[in-house]
């Protein structure tokens, strides 16, 4: 019942070959890892098309949001697994491949509820300990992130779902739809290379009375407004009965719900199926079809209520489920109220009844808005009252905005900080990040950071030495004097400073006196007589 097509359009994916390709090798484990709206689902299930159709492999595939309430492996019979799974999966392996694929680690980690899982994580290592048999698991990488139980996991192979090409795949479905790739600004584009996203585009572009959206918050916004509250069939009495369900499932941890919650008449319920807001998962149970969908409803209600994101955050108890509706209720003010958006986060991280991780996600998702002079103020408060919050901050920024802000504005403060050192030699690591994107400004970063002693001698050799190992711009004025300076205090006869002068010698065709100097700084006067 999932959608798994794009305006009656099926999708290719080129990860589909990635997964064969793993579970043929005979990969005990294969993490699939996206973000929201990527499309893992539908993946999964053209995976399972696969191995259905043109394989003899076994197969049992788990969705992993309808066992947010099993409190042991016990539980799993009630619900619908095979008794002794794992022992069936083992003695099916020794006849065949078995191939076992749990959706939705995700949800699992956000609920926390009943240690469901903790018997999960139990379920997949006994899994991976049988011979014959591959583990898919699919997760956003932001819970991967996030949670340590699935942070620390190892998998033998990972992979990531990318972005739609913009001009192999979106462009020519924007040209079925009568618009053109090219009248479309950078940003709306970049929106519609997530499936998630193109789906509802594609939903509502044939509807709008008005301009285009240009954030994924106006996008979701366009959606119910243009499917729901005008159609005829549905109305606005439907999305406030979806806006209070939203919210109801939120506080209940899960994204399924009977039927009987929506206290709509079937008609309207199948009008909502058909038009891709809800799935029915059976004849019981029905779900929205994406959570970034649910999330969206969930902030309409709270905006509609008056709420600001730190009553939001205080009206649910606190815990992992609520992250990625706090995170869209973030993104909504930082697109429709950035200056609202600047004094509710300072509530918010002033408010010592706000749980620590969620104040961390706030942090961590600053990281990923483009930032203007005007939130320097904020950056700087941030900075000054919550260091730990603001380290989270600048580990996770790379964009080419946040090099500016933080080159040009913070590094001034950083100077003159309590734990000077501390900072400067952070911002020495975080540098790479950028080094090839600007390897002029870098490159004079890393001269005066030695120069000017940011942080004990070795630290910042270390540093710059270890991050020259990934650079690409050899050309680069100052790059011979930086490397003269890394040899003069360069002291460990184990440093990478050789292989970083090869490239550079290999590239430039020059430095020889350079390399004989390192050849020979630690031979002595004695050392030379013999």
């Amino acid at each position: 019942n999932w959608i798994r097509t794009i305006g009656n359009e099926k999708i290719p994916r080129s990860e589909l070959n990635h997964l064969i390709e793993y579970a043929n090798q005979g990969s005990r484990s294969i993490l699939l890892m996206d973000r929201p709206g990527s499309g893992k689902t539908c993946l999964l299930l053209d995976f399972v098309d696969y191995i259905e159709n043109s394989t003899p492999w076994g197969l049992l595939f788990i969705k992993g949001d309808q066992f947010t309430d099993v409190n042991s492996e016990s539980d799993f019979v009630a619900r619908g697994l095979p008794d002794d799974l794992v022992g069936q999966c083992a003695r099916l392996a020794t006849l065949r491949k078995v191939i076992v694929i749990l959706d939705s680690l995700d949800v699992l980690s956000l609920s926390r509820r009943h240690g469901a899982l903790k018997v999960f994580l139990v379920l997949m290592d006994r899994l991976t300990a049988v011979e014959g048999l591959t583990l898919v698991v699919a997760c956003r990488d932001f819970d991967l992130k996030y949670d340590p139980q699935l942070r620390a996991r190892k998998w033998q192979h990972t992979v990531t779902i990318e972005p739609l090409d913009i001009h192999s795949v979106v462009s020519p479905l924007l040209h079925r739809w009568n618009i053109e790739l090219k009248g479309l600004n950078a940003e709306l584009q970049k929106l519609l290379t997530l499936p998630q996203n193109l789906r509802l585009f594609e939903k509502i572009v044939q509807r709008l009375s008005r301009s285009l959206p240009n954030t994924v918050f106006e996008l979701y916004d366009r959606f119910i407004d243009e499917v729901i509250s005008l159609d005829q069939v549905l109305g606005q009495a439907a999305v406030l009965v979806l806006q209070a369900l939203a919210e109801r499932l939120i506080r209940r941890r899960t994204l399924a719900c009977p039927r009987a919650y929506l206290s709509l008449e079937e008609s309207v319920v199948q009008r909502l199926i058909s038009q891709e807001v809800l799935v029915e998962i059976n004849l019981n149970t029905v779900a929205f079809s994406h959570q970034t969908l649910a999330d969206s409803f969930a902030v309409r209600n709270a905006i509609a209520q008056g709420k600001s994101l730190e009553d939001f955050i205080l009206s649910f108890p606190p815990f992992p489920f609520i992250r990625p509706s706090v995170r869209s209720f973030f993104f909504f003010l930082r697109t429709s109220q950035p200056d609202i958006f600047r004094r509710q986060i300072r509530s918010v991280l002033s408010n010592g009844g706000i749980a620590c991780h969620l104040k961390r996600l706030i942090a961590e998702s600053i990281s990923e808005i483009t930032p203007t002079d005007d939130d320097l103020p904020l950056l700087r408060w941030i900075f000054q009252n919550h260091p730990d919050l603001f380290k989270r901050l600048l580990w996770t920024v790379n964009s080419d905005e946040w090099f500016h802000i933080i080159t040009q504005y913070w590094i001034a403060d950083a100077k003159i900080a309590p734990d000077r050192e501390g900072w400067l030699l952070q911002l020495i690591s975080r540098l790479k990040t950028w080094m090839n994107r600007f390897p002029r400004q870098v490159v004079v970063l890393w001269r005066e950071a030695l120069s000017s002693q940011w942080a004990q001698k070795q630290s910042p050799v270390w540093e710059i030495t270890s991050a020259l190992d990934k650079f690409e711009h050899w050309e680069t004025q100052g790059i011979g004097e930086l490397l003269e300076s890394l040899n003069e205090q360069t002291n460990d006869e184990h440093s990478f400073l050789g292989k970083t002068l090869s490239r550079w010698i290999q590239a430039s065709d020059g430095g020889d006196e350079l390399l004989w100097r390192y050849i020979t700084k630690n031979i002595s006067s004695e050392d030379m007589t013999k």
